[in-house]
């Protein structure tokens, strides 16, 4: 996985006219970044992958990242990295949010500006990040493909508990099973359903397999582009 903001993972173990615009045809080179393939494109493609917390985003986005052979800015992965710069607490948690979003959006749209193909993923917030997403999508010539990951609230209510009791998220993020009943309701709210964007949007579960959500992808990018995967 390509991680282009020059941070890693966190390891546990160790102590990421709007119609025209649709049809746009990406017409592929390639570059590197950190020496490693990407995708760079006149038409760029951004992937977006979003959906409410511990629904398999992360995964998901590493399978696409892998096939697709994009770059990838994860929210979390800056918010770690800003973890172990400044610390963690309820006090710093606000604007190490708003830190790590301002770097994710800010650092894709130099990528974008480059030509350079990638991914974002988030749990991202209907409510707040849409516009962000829309300055981006106005300001370079994109071809963007949202894919949302959701399914059922007591599924997910359930695999963010075991996640939290699991131990293996950084401890900046404050998880706990705990949190569940705060997460029911933000999940029944909207917070983090499909964003309102222009572009291509494929829905999936929780539960599925992530090789059939990586198929989905390039069976969309196939039918709206020449596109040669990488063997």
């Amino acid at each position: 996985m390509i991680w282009i903001a020059g941070v890693t993972k966190y390891d546990p173990a160790a102590t990421q006219n709007s119609s025209a615009r649709d049809s746009r045809q990406p017409n592929w080179t390639r570059s590197g970044i950190h020496g490693k393939a990407v995708r760079v494109s006149r038409t760029p493609i951004l992937l977006v992958v979003t959906g409410p917390p511990a629904s398999g985003k992360t995964s998901t986005a590493e399978a696409l990242a892998q096939r697709l052979q994009l770059a990838v800015l994860s929210k979390d992965v800056l918010k770690e990295t800003l973890y172990e710069t400044f610390g963690s607490d309820e006090e710093l948690e606000a604007r190490i949010e708003r830190g790590a979003l301002a770097l994710l959006f800010a650092v894709a749209g130099m990528q974008l500006e480059a030509g350079v193909s990638l991914l974002l993923e988030s749990n991202f917030d209907t409510r707040f990040d849409v516009s962000l997403f829309r300055r981006l999508y106005e300001q370079h010539d994109v071809h963007l493909v949202q894919v949302h990951i959701g399914g059922d609230t007591e599924r997910l209510v359930e695999k963010f508990a075991r996640r939290a009791a699991s131990g293996d998220r950084h401890p900046g993020h404050g998880d706990e099973p705990t949190d569940a009943g705060e997460l029911r309701e933000k999940i029944n709210a909207g917070l983090w359903g499909p964003l309102q964007l222009p572009g291509d949007l494929i829905e999936a579960d929780t539960d599925d397999e992530e090789s059939e959500i990586v198929d989905r992808v390039e069976t969309l990018l196939a039918r709206r582009a020449d596109y040669r995967f990488p063997c």
